[in-house]
């Protein structure tokens, strides 16, 4: 068993509506969230921590373009 406590990213394929990133400060590192919306929950993943908060919101696009591009979302924002 994993001490991991991120959940697994086993989402069910097209039933999202839409994708979204987040970049938090958290104890003097930027953290990066990725947000899923599906039509009756929204889930919420940690993915990374970056030293500079512009590395962190690169890391938030990049992430929020791959998502889209696997699912064609309605227009979202960082």
């Amino acid at each position: 068993m994993s001490d991991d406590p991120r959940p697994p990213f086993n989402l069910p394929p097209g039933e999202a509506i839409s994708v979204r990133t987040e970049v938090i400060c958290e104890r003097g590192q930027w953290a990066v969230y990725l947000e899923v919306e599906f039509p009756h929950e929204r889930r919420r993943f940690w993915i990374d921590v970056y030293r500079s908060e512009q590395r962190a919101r690169i890391a938030a696009e990049y992430i929020r373009r791959y998502a889209d591009q696997d699912s064609p979302f309605p227009q979202t924002g960082l």
